[in-house]
């Protein structure tokens, strides 16, 4: 009797028609699965794994897809939709969810997914010590990204947020930003550091002292590896906008400005800085304007 209620268990998420629901986790798989680093797109499919409805799993191997054609083109969809595909096959047999296994599990399916592609393009050992580190970046993706839902989904009845739950939050809106690079308007005005600093702006309005350094830190790192220096810029100015926000979302943004307004005096060329003088007014501005109901 207790093979048949195992088997029930094990193929409850059903297939089913997407809704308008699924708009906002299919926007997020989007710009992480656009979002590299070195060259590699793990974030799609550690996000895939970690969030995404598996009873729509067909939508967000689509969405996968459409992700990585943007970004990096067509050669690199065979190892990530096998391993987006193998993990969707291993969630219709696990019995109940673990952390520390469904992440090697997803890890474990890139490599798989990797092995396929080098079977065509392998050129030498570095290839596999770099398809090592992906497999490896993905799994802790993996558990960053459900630190981070489950904190989301769950923060009307928490009262106190864990520090690892913070850089879990930074780390993934940091990697949500990188998957708006390239996106740019006139005057080399870019998306993705506009909405850094905005985001910035909001952790250091909502979170303590600490939680607005490392996020401003985290965000920082993940949104611009290239340019390792926009770390402390957003760092520095998180801790200066925190300091002032008992003066509200005014005296978060007016610190922000100070803080890279000191950045700006060190680096001495305006130049130099990775963020640009008008997209940090924009970024504030937008801050300052944003209704309170949307920022809580």
């Amino acid at each position: 009797m207790s093979q048949p209620a195992v088997k029930r268990q094990r193929n409850t998420e059903m297939l089913r028609a997407p809704s308008v629901r699924d708009v906002g986790m299919s926007m997020l798989l989007l710009l992480a699965g656009r979002a590299s680093v070195l060259g590699l797109f793990p974030f799609g499919v550690a996000f895939f794994a970690s969030c995404f409805d598996k009873s729509i799993a067909y939508l967000g191997i689509t969405v996968l897809s459409i992700a990585l054609m943007t970004s990096a083109g067509s050669a690199v969809l065979t190892k990530y939709l096998v391993a987006a595909l193998l993990f969707w096959i291993y969630t219709r047999f696990r019995n109940k969810e673990n952390l520390v296994l469904d992440a090697a599990c997803v890890g474990g399916a890139v490599m798989v997914g990797g092995f396929v592609f080098l079977i065509y393009t392998y050129v030498g050992a570095y290839d596999i010590l770099m398809l090592f580190v992906e497999s490896i970046v993905t799994s802790l993706m993996y558990i960053i990204f459900k630190k981070a839902h489950g904190l989301i989904a769950n923060r009307k009845k928490r009262t106190q947020t864990a520090q690892d739950e913070l850089i879990s939050i930074s780390v993934s809106v940091g990697v949500f930003i990188t998957g708006l690079s390239g996106i740019v308007f006139p005057y080399n005005i870019s998306l993705a550091n506009i909405v850094s600093v905005y985001a910035v702006l909001c952790i250091a309005l909502h979170g303590g002292i600490a939680a607005a350094g490392s996020g401003g830190l985290c965000i920082g790192f993940m949104s611009a590896m290239s340019a390792v220096v926009t770390m402390g810029i957003f760092g520095i100015s998180a801790l200066f906008g925190n300091l002032l926000k008992s003066f509200g979302r005014f005296g978060v943004a007016l610190g922000f400005l100070g803080g890279s307004a000191v950045t700006l005096l060190y680096a001495g060329s305006a130049s130099s800085l990775p963020v640009t003088i008008i997209e940090t007014a924009i970024g504030a501005v937008l801050f300052i304007l944003t209704p309170n109901k949307v920022q809580g």
